[in-house]
């Protein structure tokens, strides 16, 4: 082989060894990676996640009788969902519901609590929910980490005075980022945000990360925080 054609091909394994660890370094972080808890995340029908070696999928939704919106209901009933996990290689199935008794929004996995926060769309009057379009939204903690957090309520000032978790701190969703002054906690401090449903709490959880705080979860609304911050057993 001629000394030019040698480098030749020299070259061209060194640049598919270049190429095969740029891929390698631009592959996104698995969205199961072992991240410090608490955390949230939502997940649409048949999605996983991973989180302390525990693979986590929202399956499907058993069944859903909430009263629709606009209707006058004697109870306003529940939904029930199918999650799997698989834990030290068993595969194990439970069943999750919201809207019934408090326990039943909850899992415990080893020394870890998930609670089912939300479960969206709402039903409607009429209108049939593809089941593939329904999004569950969890929160995973260990058994302690919540118990220094800060609450912060998102919502408006008439909605917080009219009652609002104890010590919570308040300001409404969109003032956050010019009053963000105002925020009386380290940027790596546990953060709990919450509102009436969790949309403004997730944006609010959004522009918080904007602002470079880098431990904050969506609670979803004051009823999931209780849940949260009393989960010890």
């Amino acid at each position: 082989m001629s000394l030019k054609r040698l480098l030749i091909v020299v070259i061209a394994f060194v640049t598919l060894g270049c190429r095969a660890d740029s891929l390698d370094e631009e592959q996104p972080e698995h969205p199961g990676s072992n991240s410090e808890l608490p955390r949230d995340f939502t997940l649409t029908a048949g999605e996983k996640v991973l989180f302390n070696n525990v693979e986590f999928e929202f399956e499907r939704i058993k069944e859903d009788s909430r009263c629709p919106k606009g209707t006058q209901c004697i109870h306003q009933g529940s939904a029930s969902l199918v999650v799997n996990y698989t834990l030290e290689e068993t595969p194990i199935q439970k069943v999750m519901t919201i809207g019934g008794a408090d326990e039943d929004s909850r899992l415990k996995i080893n020394d870890m609590t998930v609670q089912l926060g939300y479960l969206k769309p709402y039903p409607a009057t009429n209108i049939r929910i593809d089941p593939a379009n329904y999004k569950a939204h969890f929160i995973v903690m260990d058994d302690k980490t919540l118990n220094d957090a800060v609450v912060l309520d998102v919502r408006t000032q008439q909605e917080f005075d009219s009652g609002h978790y104890p010590q919570a701190d308040h300001i409404p969703y969109d003032e956050i980022s010019e009053r963000a002054t105002e925020l009386d906690f380290a940027k790596d401090e546990r953060v709990v945000v919450y509102c009436r449903s969790g949309n403004r709490a997730g944006k609010a959880t959004a522009t918080l990360n904007q602002l470079g705080y880098t431990n904050v979860i969506n609670g979803v609304d004051q009823d999931t925080v209780e849940k949260l911050m009393g989960s010890e057993e």
